[in-house]
């Protein structure tokens, strides 16, 4: 039998998708359709058993494998009541922010003794890695939102939250570290020395790099290195550790070392480097790849990338059934999957004889890595980039130079002259990258935002014909000139489409609880309201304005301003910033208690906690209940914040407060944010749920 570990590993990420789609309840029924299915195909090929077998076996154990850890995840969910409750736990995880609010990942147990993973935000605290915590609080079961849907909380084995109101009761650093509080510390340390010696951007930039930590690089900057397609920098995996790989194997050769030696060697430094990088599901995928392949010249064979990734895929869904939800484990896997297998095999017909032939053969390539990583792409991301396999040949090198300047520091302590000659140098590089990377981005043609149906249906459709058009003709050629084909018509259909909507007025009502930020689109332009004070609204706009495929934001007007969500605005659109309310604080910024304006035919009249948009012979009115006057009659309504009196019944209600009064039907929406309204000249309007893509 040829490639065993083939016939395990994608049959078990098959098993854990169907158990994934399909309830707990039904585990009969779908365990009985993949043993007729695998009846049928035996009658088809007898020939087939073994393969027919092995495969089924590993689906349908990892059907059980999903169906129990769902079991246990919502036996644990059952057993911790939301009321009042101490947690104690381990850091191990941060999430720095510009705010006096940092937030932690707690991996311990509560008072009850029932272990789990929490997260909490505590204010004006700042602790690190491996410090244990006793926190109090009424934990929440951990829900999703525009930004990240439930299931991407399951993958990280988080399902509770406590919220702002937790109390820090005790905290203390353990006088023994572990080996991992160790490495992560040294990592704390090199990325202040890193921070110290760089400007923000680019010592952010590099830190990504480095370790995978990409936090405070801008929403901007990411934005458009995610454009470009050259995101996956920061995303440490493969590339980072074939690195390593390469340099630790040239010093070990000079020294003659034996091969065992050199494996054994090389597998200390990639574990370590796993826990320096944060433990992340694309590190370890990239580790167990590697060890793999290396682990081929100790035993005398030939290293094979779909053994390498299949065996990879087996381990990480063994180890959390979860995975299968997680956008980085299908990014990280397509990505191997078309470097290591579909590139070279679509490349293989290509002679290299001239530079000119090389760099096409390298564009080729380039371009099926792009297709393998897609589909995941398109579910998992806002917006898609279309030029990744140019901006790759040329900016990843760059960035590959930057990266080894940055080795080169860390390894002598990111401190002293030389250090800072290597870091000096490495921002400029970095500065060349994200320089050409925010101008291309800014073209509409560079990207297309992934939010609209017909892009997810296009790329459904052209994966089909290339696979039929490969399998009917059997040509390379032909196979590559249609995905070429298929990336164009990605391209141009949707952006006829928004031209078509051009007229159309969006409203989108964005946000978590009862917060409230408007976001008003028409084409490209799009103004944006925040009716509250969470420092979430910029991340909401800048996401949904990215899967809408609209550029930036113009102007942001602001109902309570902090110093952390004009932060946030500022970072992720640079737009002229005004602020609805009289106020001494920010001096810097426009201040008004009332603004009408236009915007492409809509009158916009915007107040504090109160916003009213006419459009045609539509009025949409976003105002508190307190607010709301009685000659107030508007077509479509939204409120936030919750009162007894009385609503004014319009023809659209958006009630963001859960606990009001009001029945819920087909024109009336309770407790429920994240809807785009879109109102047309005729006179018609309809209302869409935007949901989580991650």
């Amino acid at each position: 039998m040829k490639r065993p570990a083939l016939y395990i590993g994608v049959p078990f990420i098959a098993g854990l998708i169907i158990s994934a789609i399909v309830v707990r309840q039904l585990w009969a029924i779908a365990c009985g359709v993949v043993t007729l299915t695998a009846g049928a195909i035996l009658l088809w090929r007898r020939d087939l058993w073994k393969y027919v077998l092995l495969s089924t076996l590993s689906c349908l154990t990892a059907c059980c494998v999903y169906w129990y850890a769902d079991f246990e995840a919502e036996n644990l969910m059952k057993s911790i009541p939301e009321e009042k409750s101490t947690f104690t736990g381990k850091i191990i995880n941060v999430s720095e922010s510009d705010s006096n609010w940092t937030a932690y990942t707690l991996d311990g147990s509560f008072d009850s003794g029932v272990k789990a993973k929490v997260t909490v935000s505590l204010e004006y605290m700042k602790f690190l890695y491996g410090d244990i915590l006793t926190i109090e609080g009424t934990p929440a079961r951990t829900k999703g939102n525009y930004l990240y849907n439930e299931e991407y909380y399951r993958s990280e084995g988080i399902f509770f939250t406590y919220g702002f109101d937790a109390e820090l009761k005790e905290y203390y650093t353990p006088e023994k570290p572990d080996l991992r509080t160790i490495i992560r510390r040294w990592r704390n340390t090199m990325t202040e020395r890193i921070h110290d010696s760089m400007e923000r951007e680019t010592a952010s930039m590099l830190t990504g790099m480095l370790f995978g930590d990409k936090s405070g690089l801008s929403g901007k900057s990411k934005s458009a290195l995610y454009r470009m397609g050259i995101g996956h920098i920061m995303a440490v995996s493969g590339l980072h550790l074939d690195f390593l790989a390469v340099i630790v194997a040239w010093i070990l050769g000079r020294l003659n070392a034996d091969r065992r030696v050199k494996f054994g060697v090389l597998g200390i430094l990639c574990l370590l480097f796993v826990i320096c990088a944060g433990e992340t599901v694309s590190v370890r995928r990239a580790c167990i790849m590697v060890l793999i392949g290396q682990s081929a010249g100790v035993f005398f064979r030939t290293p094979d990338s779909p053994t390498s990734l299949s065996i990879a895929m087996l381990i990480l869904g063994i180890e959390n059934p979860f995975i299968i939800h997680s956008a980085s484990f299908w990014l990280s896997c397509s990505g191997a999957m078309g470097i290591g297998m579909i590139a070279p095999y679509m490349t293989k017909n290509l002679k290299e004889q001239t530079p000119i032939r090389s760099i096409f053969a390298k564009v080729i390539s380039g371009f099926w890595v792009f297709m393998a990583v897609l589909p995941a792409s398109a579910v998992y991301f806002n917006e898609i980039s279309l030029i990744a396999p140019l901006s790759n040949l040329i900016l990843t090198p760059l960035c590959m130079i930057a990266m080894g300047l940055g080795v080169t520091a860390v390894l002598i302590g990111a401190k002293g002259k030389f250090a800072e000659w290597l870091l000096l140098s490495a921002e400029v590089v970095e500065k060349w990258v994200l320089g050409i990377s925010g101008k291309i981005s800014e073209l509409s043609w560079t990207h297309t935002g992934t939010g609209s149906g017909e892009v997810i249906f296009l790329i459904t459709t052209g994966i089909i014909l290339i696979c039929l058009c490969h399998m009917m003709g059997k040509s390379r050629k032909l196979t590559t000139i249609t995905a070429i084909i298929t990336v164009i018509v990605t391209a141009v259909i949707p952006a006829i489409f928004h031209a078509y909507e051009y007229e159309d007025l969006r409203i989108a009502i964005l946000g978590s609880g009862k917060n409230c930020t408007i976001v008003l689109t028409n084409g490209d332009e799009s103004v944006i309201f925040d009716m509250s004070s969470s420092s979430q609204g910029a991340s909401y706009a800048s996401a949904y304005l990215a899967r809408e495929g609209a550029r930036t934001a113009q102007e942001v007007y602001l109902s309570h301003p902090t110093r952390m969500n004009i932060q946030r605005y500022s970072q992720y659109f640079e737009p002229e910033i005004c602020i609805l309310k009289e106020t001494a604080l920010f001096g810097e910024y426009r201040k008004m208690t009332h603004k009408e304006m236009l915007f492409h035919g809509a009158k916009v009249t915007a107040e504090p906690e109160k916003l009213l948009i006419e459009y045609g012979e539509i009025e949409y009115l976003c105002t508190k209940s307190g607010l709301l006057e009685e000659d107030d009659q508007p077509e479509i309504l939204t409120i936030f914040g919750y009162s007894e009196k009385p609503l004014t019944e319009s023809g659209i209600m958006i009630i963001l407060d859960e606990s009001t009064p009001y029945i819920e039907d087909s024109h009336t929406y309770i407790g429920e944010n994240n809807l785009e309204i879109t109102i047309r000249t005729d006179g018609k309007s309809r209302v869409r749920r935007l949901y989580a893509s991650t």
